[in-house]
This record gives structure tokens, sequence and C-alpha cells, in this order.
């Protein structure tokens, strides 16, 4: 027996929805906002994302996703292609394995754990970029949007569990 039309669009909108959202972040990421701090926490948005996802719903966001994600942003942001790929690459492939020891962890634990993925990731960043141009770097704007995003993952996260409750309640 097939199943109705909409129980096959609510389980494609329930699998893809890591991905939507992660997407739309990126096209957040990417619009010329006047907020003060916005254009330093910007390229945070999507790593905040595909962290989060990776915790909480690795199945949904397949690492060829997070590779296709990275290729989106370097397209649209003139950036050297596979850059970005590579670096929300290492930030899944980093989270996957901790995924089950975070599971039953609250919060405070998992934003830690952010503050530190977070940090080498704008770290490792900042190195590769420098090695790309070839010249050495100022850290302000690496440890800027490190802060930013400490400060913004809270919120975002919430905004990602709420998106996550709903979609996934246990029936």
């Amino acid at each position: 027996m097939k199943a109705p039309l909409t129980h096959v669009l609510d389980d494609l909108v329930r699998k893809t929805a890591p991905v939507a959202v992660t997407s739309v972040l990126v096209l957040v990421a990417l619009m010329h906002l006047s907020i003060p701090g916005f254009a330093e926490l910007a390229p945070m948005l999507p790593v905040m994302a595909v962290y989060y996802w990776s915790v909480h719903r690795p199945e949904l966001l397949p690492f060829w996703t997070v590779f296709l994600i990275g290729l989106v942003i370097d397209t649209l942001t003139g950036g050297t292609l596979g850059f970005n790929a590579l670096m929300l690459l290492l930030v899944s492939a980093f989270m996957r394995p901790q995924q089950r020891h975070l599971a039953e962890r609250g919060f405070a634990i998992h934003w830690v754990i952010f503050m530190i993925v977070v940090t080498l990731f704008e770290f490792l960043r900042w190195i590769l970029m420098a090695a790309i141009a070839q010249t050495f770097l100022s850290l302000g704007d690496p440890a800027l949007r490190v802060l930013l995003a400490i400060a913004l993952y809270p919120c975002l996260s919430w905004f990602l569990l709420r998106i996550d409750q709903a979609l996934f309640k246990p029936a």
C-alpha cells in the first residue's frame, strides 16, 4: 500500500530540514545587513548550523551536503573553491564521533565544546588564509568572529532546537 502524498511530503520535509535550514543560514550570511557586527559574524552562521546538526541529527546532514553547502559559499563569495567546503567538512567530521558522547549532555557542555570547535575552526581558517595569501594576517577579525559566534550560539541553538523539536518530536 502506498503512503498518502501528505505522508511522503511530511517525511521529505523532515529529512531535508537540516540541509534547508543550513542553506537558509548561508543565504542570510551572504546578505549585507547593517547590523553592528553582522559582517564579522556572518561567516560563522553556517558553521554554527553544521555544528548543531552534526551533534543532533548527523544522519540528516550527510557529508556530501556539507561539502555542497561549502561549495555554494565559495562560489557565491568568490572565495577559493573548496575552502569553505573543506572547513565545514572538518567541523562535521570532528563532531560526528562525539555525537553519542554529547547526546545526553546539557546545553552548557554543548556550548563549551562549541567554543573549542569554533576557536579551532577559526584559527585553522586564519592559518590557511594566511598561507593562501602568503602573508601574515591580523588576528583581530578572527578573534572577533569567534567571540560573536560564541555569544550568538545560544540563540541560534535555541532556534534550531525548536525546529528540531517541532519536526522530530516523539510520537
